[in-house]
């Protein structure tokens, strides 16, 4: 385990990501961003969308990234439903909830390579426990604000949200393997 290289994903139109070994500080981080689908128009109405170019485009990204990093280890945030989330979301639902990790999952066991999904809300309990739930002025931050301050607090630039979230999920995977080194 040790030396090898954990690839940690936040899936999504915008698909975070943080690549390193459990001997690596800080993580390599980027954004992968992939054409949002386009309606179908069939006589002038909207009938649906377009996902196949979205998931393809995802797709060859992700073999692309595969290829760069050559993980030994993949961690990917669990899909989450928001329990706000209406039909107004469907494109979002099926896209992150369904495609992308579905296919993400077939082009792994393709390369003989776990993964292993964790509850975005366990990692951001280990990775943010140190981080602020109140602001200066009193207001109280969002989950993403606390990631945030918790990767700056590490010294880690994070360009969006997405690589956030991908560099706390990195360090919980860390964390995790570094545990099974010394079990």
């Amino acid at each position: 385990v040790a030396g090898s290289v954990i690839l940690a994903l936040d899936i999504g139109r915008y698909t975070g990501w943080a690549a390193g070994g459990l001997d690596v500080m800080p993580p390599r981080l980027g954004t992968v961003d992939v054409p949002w689908p386009v309606p179908v128009m069939v006589d002038g109405q909207a009938r649906g969308y377009d996902y196949g170019r979205t998931v393809e485009a995802w797709a060859n990204a992700m073999l692309l990234l595969l290829d760069e990093v050559k993980p030994a280890h993949l961690y990917v945030e669990a899909p989450w439903l928001n329990p706000k989330a209406g039909a107004r979301d469907e494109v979002f639902l099926r896209l992150v909830q369904g495609f992308m990790p579905l296919r993400l999952e077939e082009i792994a066991r393709r390369r003989r390579l776990a993964v292993t999904e964790v509850n975005v809300g366990t990692v951001r309990a280990v990775f943010c426990n140190k981080a602020p739930r109140v602001a200066p002025n009193g207001r109280t931050l969002s989950a993403d604000e606390r990631v945030a301050l918790a990767c700056q607090a590490r010294g880690w630039r994070t360009a969006d949200s997405h690589q956030a979230d991908a560099a706390a999920l990195y360090a919980f995977a860390r964390q995790e393997l570094a545990r099974k080194v010394v079990a």
